[in-house]
């Protein structure tokens, strides 16, 4: 298996299913001497940077980043402010998240969305929604924005093709671009008691 810092054999890591990720993950962490290695990429216009989170950990080896790549103009559309791509990696367990600020329509929000993924499923799904102009922050997962479907039955964020728990990064971020949209634009104002 050959894994270069954006792909593994060839295929961009933003395209692979999340379960191709976690052999490699315990190569890296298994080379490095390390339980775990948090990666991130920040995103603003005009600025980008990346950089490791190993906490109190000494690396005893080489550190390996694997990461997907995205370039700016992908990743800050949809109106986002600026954000961090997360991409954590840990024995039996990869995590994508994405955390930032999105901004539609009057309506400024912070994000938090985390997708954690063993071999075999899902293991951690979590969307946080914090409306700037109200107290209390909402939370969904994933598995319910993909549950939402209009009238006629077709999936409302996802495409029909999509399948919870063996999406790539790239449908991931589509589906949560979509709801987020949708959100803020549901959220334009804000009720009375």
């Amino acid at each position: 298996m050959s894994i270069n810092p954006y792909d593994i054999d060839g295929v961009p890591i933003k395209e692979a299913q999340f379960n191709v990720f976690i052999q490699p993950a315990k190569d890296i962490l298994r080379a490095a001497g390390l339980p775990f290695i948090i990666q991130k990429q920040y995103f603003e216009k005009g600025k980008t940077e990346f950089f490791f989170e190993i906490e109190e950990n000494i690396p005893i080896g080489e550190i390996r980043p694997m990461f997907p790549e995205f370039v700016e103009e992908d990743i800050l559309t949809e109106s986002w402010q600026h954000l961090f791509v997360e991409f954590d990696l840990y024995h039996g367990k990869v995590v994508f998240g994405i955390n930032g600020v999105y901004s539609k329509d009057a309506v400024t929000m912070d994000v938090n969305f985390r997708l954690g993924h063993s071999k075999d499923s899902v293991v951690e799904d979590k969307i946080i929604i914090h409306d700037r102009r109200v107290e209390k922050p909402e939370e969904i997962t994933l598995k319910e924005v993909m549950d939402f479907k209009f009238k006629s039955g077709d999936p409302k964020y996802a495409s029909p093709k999509d399948v919870y728990g063996s999406m790539n990064i790239i449908r991931l971020t589509k589906v949560l671009n979509r709801y987020l949209k949708d959100w803020a634009l549901k959220h334009r104002i804000l009720e009375r008691d």
